[in-house]
């Protein structure tokens, strides 16, 4: 199984605003699903790290599947590989840690991957999806 993900927001990761992740999910002999979800006020760092809880849980739904999540943002991977090594995380410990504490049950089987996103099947409309989800909900753990 692949998952793309993609998260915009607005105006930039210095400032909270609106924004959304999007993800589609493939799986060998089905059609492509298009997930997103899109918050009120956040920011996109927030986004990408909400988006990679959403992969691990759609991985822990697939128990026997291999899992590659696909991103378009280098810090993503470098902050999953430094969780992976056991390293503490500083910015958004909050979510990196709930991202934490599930990987501990399905990380053997999710990798994350970083590619450009014109380089990716699917990596533009995980962006779409992204941009076209309505900003509807409350990032309840952002300050």
């Amino acid at each position: 199984m692949e998952i793309y993900l993609s998260a915009v927001g607005e105006p930039s990761n210095e400032f909270a605003g609106p924004g959304a992740f999007g993800m589609i999910i493939c799986e060998e002999g089905k059609e492509p699903r298009t997930y997103s979800k899109g918050y009120k006020k956040t920011t996109t760092i927030r986004l990408q790290v909400i988006g990679a809880i959403s992969s691990l849980l759609v991985a822990a739904a697939h128990p026997k599947d291999q899992v590659t999540v696909i991103t378009n943002v280098r810090y993503l991977v470098d902050v999953v590989n430094r969780i992976r090594e056991g390293k503490p995380v500083k910015s958004n410990k909050d979510l990196w840690d709930i991202f934490a504490k599930k990987y501990q049950s399905v990380g053997s089987r999710v990798k994350f991957v970083y590619k450009h996103e014109d380089a990716t099947r699917y990596g533009y409309h995980a962006r779409l999806a992204a941009r076209t989800a309505h900003h509807d909900f409350e990032d309840p753990l952002y300050k």
